[in-house]
């Protein structure tokens, strides 16, 4: 209790300290903002006067124009001393979002004046109504923070969660101390009686049937003296092969080093005649079974001494603790694991919140950075400039990732040719491969690629960046490009000659928030300007798993690294294998089908497929929840191909519902990939028998099997309405 206190007092003090970091910034932020202002009003009122007094009343027009659009004045005027308004320009009008910020005093007005002096004389006035838009900058800093204090609890709860262990285990140390006197007794009376057991081997197999520890005795060379024969049980040994072991054939190699060495020192004391007490040791080891698997057992060891004291060998007793070993280990996993999916959750809620005022508020710094580097002339500001855009550019790719990453979409799949993608992808990033020598092996042949263009295009603009990333410190970069068609299969490779991959961190690549990139550049592999986001691997083995694909990594440190990614190929129509295959099994024909796609390639091709040859149904399509059940309303039908994810507010689901108030028993074929029908799915084939469903992309040959499944089922009767 006391230390959930102490850890809930330091989350607290520390959400009390970032909210005043925060709150102090905004005053002294505001306040520096409008004296900024004011400052600049009162540079407009010298710069306008030269103007005014010089009768220019169109360079005043022009710069007061520019200053109302760059300062984010609603308007700005300059009146003569008898207060007549000489010039006047108005600003842009503000968007949807700036009135909503407005109406709620997020973006306060300021009017601000200045006198238009001239040669010591004042000429007029110049005034304009300012808004404050404070709140973007203000919101990237709270962002930062919330961000920074998220951080700071997820550490404290580790270190709090892991102190918990480290009690639970110093509690668990103290029980088993508790139990050292009475396993000293125990192991003494088996001393006793072992030369009696011995002589016996049916008392051997009594005593193995009954007792699961097992007791073991080794002379001062650590040879095995006497073995239990509870060994039959424990670790699958005879009585006689149990005695014939030597230590390393019952301990792994690493286990008996450590084991040795310590027992080795305490033994040295004794044959020194070091009247130092040896005192019973508890260890736990893993230990080899006969059939070569493993157990992790918990072993009392104690002295044997003789008659003059002297040590004459080793008295252990064996425990089995395997399943009390893997319930710890799992636990420790699963806390792990619990630990990883709340930081990931806890990164999706606020990506997911937060992302798409944030990127407003980059775009802003963005474009005015970019603004600012074209008509700066000072070096070292536009040095600074260069820099300040560098950075925004990264924050915006972090917050994309981040939201690709924490949000669960569904593919949206239609049919284009891998090729002329990465010929796009390669356009994009043509300023970025200046210096690299690119080499293109296109495949012949090559079918359309029946998969969400935009999720493929991100994949590809991630690999291409990476492998130019890793390029950064090769004196002759290369990268190589492949794609083929094999065996039903696009795949495309993406091979580079740059740093590679350590083989340590191979099986790691894919974790969310991991990256060798940067602070984490451990082997000076990256120029120190590139940073890495953690999450484009990930997102990209997603990507590569909704589309049933497969991605393979072979890398070599130093030497590099290359991708290879296979999708399988959905046909546009039945090849004549597929249409052979069909005719030979119990196929259906001549029914009439609704089916239901919002997704116009996806449609084309199943309706192709249903209504030609040897399937020959009669199809009417839907392209929404709403026209699928005026469908089935109207007409009769034998089958339903039931999307889930439609638009119009009214998905699959509902659609079911809707045809089941009906009909119980017409087959119905959900097709989609949607995590959470996926999960609804299950439980609902156990009420409906008249039910299947497909993980979308299908190949067409599985789904007309599908479908011929589900008919077969029903009776050879016409459709009946109820």
């Amino acid at each position: 209790m006391k230390n959930n206190l102490g850890y809930q007092r330091r989350i607290s003090i520390t959400a009390v300290a970032l909210l005043l970091m925060f709150c102090s910034f905004v005053i002294f932020y505001e306040r520096y903002a409008h004296q900024a202002a004011q400052s600049r009003i009162d540079e407009h009122g010298r710069i306008i006067a030269d103007a005014l007094w010089n009768s220019n009343p169109k360079g005043a027009s022009e710069y007061l124009s520019l200053a109302c659009k760059s300062q984010n004045y609603q308007y700005i005027r300059v009146t003569d001393i008898q207060e007549i308004v000489f010039q006047k320009a108005m600003g842009d009008p503000p968007d949807w979002s700036e009135r909503v910020l407005m109406a709620v005093h997020l973006i306060p007005e300021y009017h601000l004046a200045s006198a238009v002096v001239h040669e010591g004389k004042p000429i007029g006035k110049i005034e304009a109504i300012w808004e404050c838009d404070t709140v973007y900058v203000e919101g990237g800093v709270l962002f930062s923070l919330v961000m920074l204090y998220a951080i700071f609890q997820l550490t404290f709860h580790l270190f709090h969660s892991k102190k918990q262990l480290e009690d639970r285990v110093s509690e668990r140390t103290t029980q088993l101390s508790a139990l050292n006197a009475s396993l000293r007794l125990e192991v003494e009376e088996h001393r006793q009686a072992r030369e009696a057991l011995y002589k016996s081997e049916e008392m051997y197999r009594l005593i193995a049937d009954n007792v699961a520890d097992v007791i073991w005795g080794m002379d001062m060379t650590f040879q095995f003296t006497y073995v239990s024969p509870s060994v039959h049980k424990q670790r699958g040994y005879t009585v006689k092969e149990a005695m014939e072991q030597s230590l390393d054939d019952v301990i792994p190699p690493d286990e008996l080093k450590k084991i040795l060495i310590y027992y080795d020192e305490k033994l040295a004391h004794i044959r020194a005649g070091n009247p130092e007490a040896w005192e019973p040791t508890i260890f736990e080891i893993e230990q080899y079974c006969k059939d070569k698997s493993s157990v992790w057992t918990s072993n009392h060891v104690t002295i044997l001494r003789g008659a003059d004291n002297k040590p004459e060998g080793l008295l252990g007793v064996t425990r089995d603790i395997t399943l009390q070993k893997r319930a710890e280990q799992e636990k420790i996993i699963a806390e792990r694991h619990a630990a990883e999916q709340e930081k990931h959750a806890l990164v999706g809620q606020i990506a997911g919140k937060i992302a798409h005022d944030f990127n407003n508020i980059l775009s802003v710094i963005m474009g005015n950075t970019e603004l600012s580097i074209l008509d700066c002339k000072d070096a070292a500001i536009k040095k600074t400039l260069e820099l300040i855009y560098g950075q925004t550019v990264r924050g915006k790719n972090l917050t994309k990732n981040l939201v690709a990453f924490a949000k669960d979409q569904e593919p949206k799949q239609d049919f284009f040719r891998i090729n002329e993608k990465i010929d796009l992808v390669l356009n994009l990033l043509k300023k970025d491969l200046d210096g690299i020598e690119l080499k293109m092996e296109k495949g012949d042949g090559m079918p359309d690629l029946l998969a969400d263009p935009g999720m493929i295009e991100h994949a590809l603009v991630n690999l291409i960046q990476n492998a130019i990333h890793a390029l950064g410190m090769v004196e002759h970069p290369r990268i190589m490009i492949r794609t083929s068609f094999s065996q039903g299969e696009i795949c495309f490779e993406i091979e580079d000659n740059g740093c590679g991959i350590p083989k340590e961190y191979l099986d790691r690549i894919y974790d969310p928030s991991f990256t060798l990139k940067g602070s984490r550049d451990v082997t000076q592999s990256y120029k120190p300007d590139i940073k890495g986001t953690g999450y484009g691997m990930a997102n990209i083995k997603k990507y590569i798993e909704q589309h049933k694909g497969i991605i393979q990594v072979a890398s070599q440190f130093g030497a590099g690294t290359k991708f290879t990614i296979c999708l399988p190929v959905i046909g546009k129509e039945l090849t004549r294998e597929e249409k052979t295959h069909i005719l030979r099994s119990a196929h259906q024909s001549g029914k009439k089908i609704l089916h239901v796609e919002d997704e116009q390639a996806i449609s084309d091709v199943q309706c192709r497929i249903l209504t030609q040859e040897p399937c020959n149904h009669k199809v009417d399509t839907a392209h929404t929840g709403q026209d699928a059940m005026a469908l089935f309303d109207r007409n009769a039908y034998d089958f339903v191909s039931l999307d889930y994810v439609l638009p119009g507010g009214i998905n699959g689901m509902d659609v079911y519902h809707h045809i089941r108030q009906t009909n119980k028993t017409i087959p119905i074929l959900f097709v989609s990939g949607n995590i959470e029908f996926l999960e609804s799915i299950k439980e609902l084939k156990q009420r409906d028998a008249h039910i299947d469903h497909l993980s979308k992309p299908c190949q067409n040959k599985e789904y007309v099997n599908r479908i011929n499944g589900l008919l077969g089922k029903q009776p050879a009767a016409p459709p009946v309405r109820f």
